[in-house]
């Protein structure tokens, strides 16, 4: 049996390795070393470009990876045909590596004389750990995942490419497992679910509600955090209002302060229009034990779970859609 590599535990950052390995195949001289290598590699390419409306050059001389010439710690740089750079966010885009991105763009500039226009930006993610998809996109890097490489692999050309590499049959597996893995949460019951099946269960409500963003709730002083997701944001007086479900299977109003001195006034006037609301539309929801330190505020919260079983315990994911959609309704104050 071949040993998968990419399933060790030894193997370190294994995604950002496969690329590193496999954008190389996209050289032209490679055509005819491994054909349908170097097809689906040049097919990942054009996935990007039509991914940012950028025109690259199709025909793939050199590939130079200079993430450590530009020092970088958040992200992976290559120089294509010596003027075409690729900027390839690896994580959530935080202050700190946009800055850094920002004065390795300027390197690429000054030190490889290339210009913005002809700089392809995206993000790469295989393990569903980006929180924000939605300001990926703002920011100018369209996300590349784990579901859009499935779908190259899984292409005429990808299954052929897997006879002529190991490395690319392993990391094909890899994925595959990783996915297995997500759409967990179609098999288990919510309460058996782990953190791979709760973002694989984020990502299919982002899918359905679009502008989701995920993230972690860390409590310092219960020395305990959780994982919630947020969908929904309606801008309103004094803040932005939307709805947070979390790991617990808990749905909340939620309103994000916009002026952190004002809280007590807004946190008082849309809990009370909340519940309001509530009660004509008939939902049963409850004060918080607890309302939060931060600008984010719990305004109310469901007094039954949102999600909806079958019979053999598993999410209805369609009656829990419908179930929330029916929430999001009260957004529209």
């Amino acid at each position: 049996m071949v040993p998968n590599f990419f399933a060790s535990e030894y193997s370190c950052f294994p995604e950002e390795n496969f690329l590193r390995w496999f954008l190389k195949w996209a050289i032209e001289s490679n055509k005819s070393i491994k054909p349908n290598l170097y097809a689906v590699a040049k097919s990942f390419l054009a996935l990007v470009c039509s991914r940012n409306n950028f025109q690259m050059d199709l025909k793939i001389d050199t590939v130079a990876d200079v993430t450590y010439v530009l020092n970088s710690e958040y992200s992976l740089w290559f120089i294509l045909n010596d003027n075409i750079a690729l900027a390839i966010n690896g994580g959530d885009l935080y202050e700190h590596a946009l800055d850094e991105i920002q004065k390795n763009l300027s390197k690429i500039s000054g030190d490889y004389n290339i210009s913005s226009s002809r700089v392809c930006k995206f993000s790469y993610d295989c393990r569903d750990g980006i929180d924000d998809i939605r300001s990926l996109a703002d920011q100018g890097f369209p996300l590349i995942d784990r579901r859009d490489l499935l779908r190259l692999f899984s292409s005429p050309v990808g299954v052929r490419a897997e006879v002529e590499s190991d490395t690319y049959s392993d990391f094909k597996k890899y994925l595959l497992q990783l996915e297995s893995e997500a759409q967990g949460f179609l098999r288990m019951p919510p309460a058996e679910w782990k953190w791979a099946q709760w973002v694989g269960y984020c990502h299919d409500l982002y899918l359905r509600f679009g502008n989701g963003r995920r993230g972690r709730f860390v409590d310092f002083i219960a020395r305990t955090s959780h994982e919630f997701f947020d969908m929904g944001h309606q801008v309103v007086d004094g803040g932005i209002l939307f709805l947070r479900i979390d790991d617990k299977h808990q749905l909340s109003f939620m309103l994000q302060i916009e002026k952190f001195e004002e809280r007590r006034k807004w946190l008082a006037y849309w809990q009370d229009k909340v519940f309001a609301i509530s009660k004509q539309l008939g939902l049963e929801i409850v004060r918080p034990r607890c309302v939060g330190a931060e600008k984010d505020v719990v305004l109310a919260t469901l007094a039954q779970s949102y999600m909806a079983l079958q019979d053999n315990g598993l999410v209805d994911v369609q009656a829990t859609s419908d179930k929330i959609s029916s929430v999001l309704v009260l957004l529209a104050i």
